[in-house]
């Protein structure tokens, strides 16, 4: 029989996978008898905490927490959703990443603390980070890198002086268009549908020049 509540200890908090067929009241119950079995590991500590496994409403969250704040010796000091713990995995991940490949100089990058709109053109002298989208519609040139920490649907020039050891970076990459140096990438109708299964899934891809023409990949590497 599958167990009514596990309790998971992360770098966010406390996790708790629960089974979505008990009943709410015995669930409850079971939730309090667990955390009550690792009082001495938890006792006074604070923390976040996130649900797996079950829809609860918004009174049945309010619940769990005010139960686990009255009946035993640790404190609930907020609920995160899980889309939230994995955009924040993701960011943490792709900022290590985005940091170890030789050819960024986050010195040498100029920041933009917004989203490109559709009908904004963008030229940057220097390598760009974008914390935000390029919508489509947009254009963006840069002599060096790019890099965009959320969708790249627009049209995006990289390496616009002639380098061709730049790369471009999106968690989303589903451009209209894509060139590198003197290097166009043109995407099928296709691979753009590909594109758009790959953006549900969240997955950063990086475009950069591989054997004399633009290829796209997966930021691990693999094509």
């Amino acid at each position: 029989m599958r167990e009514a509540v596990v309790l998971k200890s992360n770098r966010y908090g406390i996790q708790l996978h629960l089974n979505p067929e008990i009943p709410f009241d015995e669930l409850l119950q079971k939730i309090l008898e667990k955390f009550s079995e690792s009082d001495k590991f938890f006792k006074d500590a604070s923390f976040a905490i996130s649900f797996e496994g079950r829809e609860l409403t918004e009174e049945e969250e309010t619940a769990i927490v005010e139960a686990i704040n009255e009946n035993t010796n640790t404190h609930v000091i907020c609920i995160v959703a899980e889309d939230e713990i994995r955009e924040e995995i993701l960011k943490r991940k792709t900022e290590a990443e985005i940091k170890s490949i030789p050819s960024y100089n986050p010195n040498e990058a100029t920041l933009r603390y917004e989203s490109v709109k559709s009908g904004d053109v963008l030229i940057a002298e220097q390598s760009l980070v974008v914390l935000g989208d390029v919508e489509e519609g947009a254009t963006v040139t840069t002599a060096g890198n790019l890099i965009v920490l959320g969708e790249l649907k627009g049209n995006v020039w990289a390496g616009s002086g002639g380098r061709e050891d730049v790369f471009v970076f999106a968690m989303n990459l589903s451009p209209e268009s894509l060139r590198i140096a003197s290097l166009m990438y043109a995407a099928t109708e296709e691979k753009r549908i590909g594109w758009k299964e790959r953006k549900k899934k969240h997955q950063p891809r990086v475009a950069r020049i591989v054997q004399g023409c633009v290829q796209i990949q997966t930021f691990e590497g693999r094509s």
